[in-house]
């Protein structure tokens, strides 16, 4: 082994423990400051609309398709932009839209696994309970955002927060157990 393989195979465990504890300093900071959590999601979301439109605008300009649907791309590029640059402009109303579009997202997921208990119900009895059950408490997350936006902001950082958690907790124990590392062998087959 010579010394580039030994140094890079140190260097990334270390970069993989430090980024997981990051994660976990994250995860905690969004628990304790909730409106940085929503804040966040609110505004990665902003860019990610931003670059979709930048990308649907430059499609529709510049790519041989038929016109109709170079002006459906144009059209969509616009107001994915405009979208963007509303949401950055005014994140409390940005913050509203989302929670609203969550409520309605877990008031679905929950209608959706009652129906497929109803309708299919699985073969062992536990997991028709547990179905129902999931799908009942979906519906309850649902309502209780739709009466208190407060209540959803809650919601939104708590899974931001597990979600930098265990992230967070993965990157570590695959940094003190080398599972990320990538020698030549395994660029060489990437390709």
């Amino acid at each position: 082994m010579d010394i580039f393989k030994l140094s890079s195979k140190r260097s990334l465990r270390i970069l993989e423990i430090v980024f997981g504890v990051l994660s976990i300093i994250a995860a905690g900071i969004v628990l304790v400051f909730p409106n940085i959590g929503i804040l966040t999601v609110v505004l990665i979301l902003s860019m990610a609309l931003l670059l979709l439109g930048i990308e649907r605008l430059i499609m529709g300009i510049s790519s041989p398709l038929t016109k109709n649907i170079k002006k459906v791309n144009i059209a969509l590029g616009i107001l994915a932009i405009v979208l963007s640059i509303i949401s950055l402009a005014f994140p409390i109303f940005a913050i509203e839209i989302l929670i609203l579009i969550i409520s309605f997202a877990l008031m679905f997921v929950g209608i959706t696994k009652i129906l497929h208990v109803i309708k299919q119900p699985p073969a062992q009895k536990w997991l028709r309970i547990f179905s129902a059950g999931s799908g009942i408490f979906s519906i309850i997350l649902s309502v209780l955002t739709m009466i208190s936006p407060a209540f959803g902001v809650i919601l939104v950082d708590v899974f931001v927060s597990f979600a930098l958690l265990i992230n967070g907790f993965e990157m570590i124990a695959a940094g003190l157990k080398s599972a990320h590392y990538i020698d030549k062998k395994n660029l060489e087959d990437m390709r």
